[in-house]
Order: structure tokens, then C-alpha cells, then sequence
């Protein structure tokens, strides 16, 4: 069986950043990288 698997990073390292963690920034960048896995599987599903 083949499998692949592709993850992003939505909140990379609680507290790493100079402002406090929001909620609203943690949807703001996963709703970002769903775009790019979007586009990212559109391009190649067709190609496998």
C-alpha cells in the first residue's frame, strides 16, 4: 500500500513569537496553508 501524508503548521511553537498567541491568527494561517495544499494537490493528484 502507498500512502503520503502532508501536514501543516498552523501555530508553530506557542509563545516563540513578540505578541501574545490569537486564536483568530491560528485560523487566519491555516485557512492560508489549506489554499497552498489546495493548490499543491490540484497539481499533482492528476499526475500519479
Amino acid at each position: 500500500m502507498q500512502v503520503a501524508v502532508i501536514c501543516s503548521v498552523d501555530n508553530m511553537a506557542h509563545g516563540m513569537g513578540a505578541e501574545p498567541l490569537k486564536f483568530e491568527t491560528i485560523k487566519a494561517n491555516a485557512t492560508s496553508n489549506w489554499e497552498r495544499i489546495e493548490h499543491l494537490l490540484r497539481a499533482a493528484v492528476p499526475r500519479l
